[in-house]
């Protein structure tokens, strides 16, 4: 079976046995012709042109409102993703299902950024098959402000102008029906009012979805000269997706300065944080223990500081780790390894797999980075598949090949899965068995955008590495 394929047919099967999905939930914000302080509701459909500009009037509403609650259909959830959703607004409320007069609940306007035809057709008809479509209905029944996108109605690769006379006056017809319905339809990207217009929301670059650099000389991926030249004129931090790569062709930058055994001393993880002020490493990963020590001597340094999280066995429950993310990011940890578990991905309890995961994303939302550790030497082949969508789908930032501690590291072809699994959006990281700079620019090409590995001086200057370590 082709890569692909399978990629394709474990999707569709995760999403099926998600679709009664626990919420995820984090805070909330509010809309534009709503009072301020009320809550809006996003819902988010399978409409698939210029999602770049749905994403920007999520992260206006968010900032715009103080509380914000997000609703995805299935198919906006393997079209747009968690991730994308928690990085244009990370305090809003995220939820994939639930009941739908509790999501109504406080609202006071409805959006739909990327409002498909499916939808709007049901929309249009009052015909509400599905949640976000319950949602929109129940809100139109209750008089609610409701304002949607008129401009993602075709899908994408579809050229307007050679759309037929009747095909177009039936698409025009059908906006007609939901404007005398008292739905309010906008330009894509100016749902968070006029001024977000004004500012050329119109004007997003599309890279994103055609794939084609726009030269707009700010992508760090694409124009790492430019990201070099904003942070040498005073930036402090340049914002990306966690997929993209550093923008410092320096392999230090890919790198998690590592120290994880047990009888790891003071005076180790001191020479550790040195190290890796020295090289300017992407973070120190360390036990939980030693995250607030770590954090005192990282303090005014770009290194951030990792941790793990039910490491290593992955087995504890999901608020024993919520809990430990909780303590660890009060304790100034910035960035998040957790262990997913292993034996419910095994035994096929996705659900459960994913309220693991999401637990940890919740309890470190807006706060730190969260890595997902799939134990990849443990796992079949859709296996590897099915953990990557189940984390991308719960809202991590990353997925990571391993521990360090079981039967097996990171390998080339499993990178290459990973990156093909999860796609750009998210980082991928390579830890177990990197000890050499050869490997580590292996693991690179291949996909990996971070590399864990404590043999980090060796590889970021080119030396061999002395024993044999994480």
């Amino acid at each position: 079976m082709q890569s692909d394929e399978l990629v394709r047919q474990i999707t569709a099967e995760v999403l099926r046995r998600m679709g009664a999905g626990a919420p995820a939930a984090p805070p909330p914000a509010a809309p534009a012709t709503a009072p301020s302080g009320g809550r809006a509701l996003v819902l988010l459909t399978g409409g698939d042109a210029r999602v770049d500009l749905a994403l920007a009037d999520l992260e206006r509403l968010s900032r715009r409102h103080a509380r914000l609650r997000v609703v995805l259909s299935a198919t906006a959830q393997q079209l747009i993703g968690m991730p994308a959703v928690r990085r244009a607004a990370p305090a809003a409320e995220v939820h994939t299902d639930g009941e739908p007069r509790a999501l109504l609940e406080g609202v006071e306007a409805v959006y739909l950024p990327n409002l498909s035809l499916n939808a709007a057709a049901k929309i249009g008809r009052l015909t509400p098959d599905s949640l976000v479509c319950i949602l929109a209905v129940r809100a139109l029944l209750g008089g609610l402000p409701v304002k949607a996108s008129r401009d993602s109605l075709l899908p994408q690769g579809v050229d307007p102008a050679r759309v037929p006379a009747a095909v177009r006056a039936r698409l025009d017809e059908l906006l007609q029906g939901l404007a005398s319905l008292g739905v309010e339809l906008a330009p894509a990207g100016s749902l968070a009012g006029a001024e977000a217009a004004a500012r050329g929301a119109a004007a997003v670059p599309d890279c994103q979805s055609t794939g084609a650099c726009t030269g707009c000389g700010l992508c760090v991926e694409k124009r790492p000269e430019a990201a070099q030249a904003l942070v040498s004129q005073g930036a402090a931090r340049l914002g990306a997706s966690a997929g993209a790569r550093p923008a410092s062709q320096d392999m230090a930058a890919y790198i998690d300065h590592t120290l994880l055994k047990p009888d790891a001393t003071e005076g180790e993880i001191r020479k550790l944080c040195g190290e890796a002020r020295q090289h300017t490493f992407a973070s120190v990963c360390v036990n939980p223990g030693w995250v607030k020590l770590a954090a005192e001597l990282l303090r005014g340094s770009p290194v951030k500081v990792c941790t793990v999280i039910g490491f290593p066995l992955g087995a504890t429950t999901p608020t024993a780790k919520a809990i430990e993310t909780r303590d660890a990011i009060a304790n100034g940890a910035g960035e998040i390894d957790m262990v997913l578990n292993i034996g419910a991905l095994k035994s096929g309890d996705d659900a459960l797999v994913r309220r693991d995961i999401e637990g940890v994303v919740q309890a470190a939302r807006g706060q730190a980075l969260v890595k997902v550790i799939l134990e990849t030497a443990l796992l079949s082949r859709e296996e590897k598949i099915k953990a990557c969508l189940l984390a991308k789908g719960a809202g991590a930032d990353f997925v990571k090949t391993s521990t360090g501690f079981s039967s097996g590291g990171a390998t080339v072809e499993d990178i290459a899965l990973m990156r093909e699994t999860v796609g750009p959006e998210m980082g991928v990281k390579a830890s177990g068995g990197i000890r050499d700079r050869a490997t580590a620019e292996a693991m690179v090409a291949a996909g990996a955008t971070r590399i864990g590995a404590s043999a980090s001086v060796a590889i970021a200057t080119g030396q061999k590495a002395a024993g044999k370590g994480y």
